[in-house]
């Protein structure tokens, strides 16, 4: 005989797939008394190693860190008009010179400076002058007491140089600054003026607080190439900077920022980290042909090294 048509299940009446933890279900005990058993609840959890585990709560931006994102902001933006094909370079000059304007109206290198050194204690921020500390390591290392002639250095970014003036008869002092106010601090950039030295003029340079100031990892790392050119054999690099610039960065670590500058031509002599900065002196270790065909001397490309959501994006490419 035929078979009976089914008729189908109306979807109203289809068990719901369960997508909630079961309610607590009762069973007997030995003695015959119910007892409610708990369930495992669904529970997903996520091993994201982008999340920044230090700092969960992210509050309002300080005024200060606000103030070097815009720095930065508007030096890369100055610093990419160099590489866009599509501008002549009388429109470049144009871009570069309102990039410009708006740098001086924060306040440039000086409100820069201060801002970097927000959140040293009050008395570090009143007395903090690169060249006191550079004269205090060269008195340390007995350099002051031991050689003949002066020691030729160059201070790169210099507000002053009144700390090097006590040493006159011991110290022959360079200081030069984009924006200089101070008749001893000439003003140049570093990179022109690297054109009018000789390689292997200086005893020692000193990088306070300027690498993080140019906007361009390129011009960072050129930066460090030619200091090492200027700087004699056995001199030293005296290198600033703010401490979230290795502590906190996606792309730079203390370890990774030794070994950068090892293929620079360039020793970790010490460091040090206050509150807010980090304070490196590199020693020269080869002279810049021995350099040239060292396989020390690589290449740096951006690479992620550490992560976290709360991480900065400074970096330097050689």
């Amino acid at each position: 005989e035929r078979m009976p048509k089914r008729t189908p299940k109306p979807l109203a009446k289809l068990k719901p797939i369960r997508t909630t933890a079961p309610k607590n279900k009762k069973k007997k005990n030995k003695t015959g008394n119910h007892q409610r058993v708990k369930s495992k609840p669904n529970i997903i959890t996520f091993n994201d190693d982008s999340t920044d585990k230090t700092n969960t709560n992210v509050g309002p931006v300080p005024e200060h860190t606000q103030f070097i994102r815009n720095f930065h902001t508007i030096e890369k933006y100055k610093n990419a008009v160099q590489y866009n094909p599509t501008l002549t370079e009388e429109e470049k000059r144009t871009k570069v010179e309102e990039y410009n304007k708006e740098l001086e109206s924060l306040g440039g290198i000086k409100e820069y400076q201060k801002a970097s050194l927000t959140g040293e204690s009050q008395k570090q921020h009143n007395q903090f002058h690169s060249g006191e500390w550079v004269i205090s390591e060269l008195q340390k290392s007995k350099v002051l007491s031991n050689g003949v002639d002066k020691l030729k250095i160059l201070d790169v970014g210099a507000l002053h140089v009144e700390p090097y003036k006590k040493y006159k008869n011991k110290i022959d002092i360079t200081g030069i600054d984009l924006n200089s106010n101070h008749p001893d601090v000439r003003q140049i950039d570093f990179f022109e003026f690297t054109k009018t030295v000789q390689p292997e003029t200086f005893d020692a340079v000193v990088l306070s607080l300027v690498v993080n100031y140019v906007g361009d990892p390129r011009k960072r790392g050129q930066m460090l190439q030619e200091a090492h050119q200027i700087t004699k054999v056995n001199g030293l690099m005296f290198l600033i900077l703010p401490k979230a610039c290795v502590a906190n960065s996606r792309y730079l670590k203390h370890s990774m920022l030794v070994k950068m500058m090892k293929s620079c031509g360039f020793d970790l002599v010490s460091f040090k980290n206050s509150e807010k900065l980090t304070f490196y002196i590199f020693k020269k270790t080869m002279s810049c042909e021995q350099l040239e065909n060292s396989e020390a001397n690589k290449e740096w490309a951006r690479k992620v090294v550490r992560g976290g959501q709360e991480r900065n994006n400074f970096c330097i490419l050689i």
